[in-house]
């Protein structure tokens, strides 16, 4: 499937100095700046190594405001969701307390974050974000066991226990109504279709029908719209923690369900719907699929610039009543 190219990063960052002016590092400190590929990648990441200690002690990551330009992912989420990586980056000290308390996955602890205003005279209009969580011991897994999978499967489970009545950020809902979704959902596709030109006039038209017939909600719950493998870390093949908050939303579970038949395989969905299916039933996908296939593809989650192909990902949670 054709994946969107991403340049070499060239963005101006912190040097380590700037940045040991406005944390408290205990004197002899190594300051790591951990280089990134990516170009649209929203935050420089810093490895912080205290003396004589022989492990790192914190990550700091410092959030790069002009990496939302032309990111479809975080216009999206901000018109869906409510839910800018500035406004999320700010909402730091509720989310990771809250996921640390609903996960059973190990989840960093906010050690301090500082907000900067660009000009002291105006200081609602802050410009540096830096957020210092703790450091965790574990490494990013190329190789996908079925122990991580089932791992996996109750994270998300937990995540979809944790329920409310309104959808968008976890502090500022855009809506108190669960018949809001259809409507709200209905006029976000609408408008970033001509983005699109790939998607062909029928097709537009039959999603936005679908929405109108069959989008009732019960009730939203903690979705990750960003869900990939490398946002965890692993020990002894299993997961051990949840490393990237940044996305987490409350929002329809549907849209989590489609957006795992692109990361699991078919063995793989078969472990996690036997461990998921002990927490909480599967929902039905048949008619929301598409829909919020088109909405991922929007949003570039995996970096597909084939709609057609990515439309055509086999369909692993084609069934109801499990």
């Amino acid at each position: 499937m054709p994946t969107r190219t991403h340049k070499q990063d060239t963005h101006p960052r912190l040097t380590e100095k700037q940045l040991a002016k406005r944390l408290e590092f205990p004197k002899g400190a190594d300051i790591h700046h951990l280089e990134n590929h990516f170009e649209d990648s929203s935050h420089d990441i810093y490895v912080i190594q205290e003396p004589e200690v022989t492990s790192p002690s914190c990550v700091v990551k410092v959030l790069r405001t002009n990496a939302l330009k032309n990111n479809l992912f975080w216009q999206l989420m901000n018109d869906c969701f409510n839910a800018g990586l500035i406004a999320q980056t700010a909402c730091f000290y509720a989310i990771y307390p809250l996921i640390k308390e609903i996960s059973p996955l190990t989840i960093p602890t906010l050690k301090q974050q500082i907000i900067e205003p660009a000009d002291p005279d105006k200081p609602k209009q802050p410009a540096l974000y830096i957020t210092q969580v703790y450091f965790l011991e574990g490494q990013v897994s190329t190789e996908i066991t079925h122990e991580m999978v089932q791992d996996l499967a109750k994270h998300i489970a937990c995540m979809h226990l944790s329920t409310s009545d309104h959808f968008g950020s976890i502090d500022e809902p855009i809506a108190p109504s669960l018949h809001d979704w259809p409507s709200h959902l209905k006029r976000i596709l609408a408008k970033y279709m001509d983005k699109f030109p790939e998607i062909p006039p029928f097709t537009r038209q039959r999603l936005l029908d679908q929405i109108e017939d069959f989008f009732e909600v019960d009730e939203f719950c903690l979705i990750m719209p960003d869900l990939r493998w490398d946002q965890f870390l692993t020990k002894k093949e299993r997961l051990f923690a949840l490393t990237d908050l940044d996305a987490i939303v409350y929002g329809p579970r549907e849209m989590e369900w489609v957006l795992l038949e692109y990361l699991l395989t078919p063995s793989q969905a078969e472990v996690f719907l036997k461990e998921y299916t002990q927490f909480l039933p599967v929902p039905d996908l048949t008619e929301v699929r598409d829909v919020y296939r088109t909405l991922l593809y929007m949003m570039n989650v995996l970096g597909s610039t084939d709609y057609e192909a990515w439309m055509k990902q086999p369909k692993l949670f084609n069934i109801t009543g499990y």
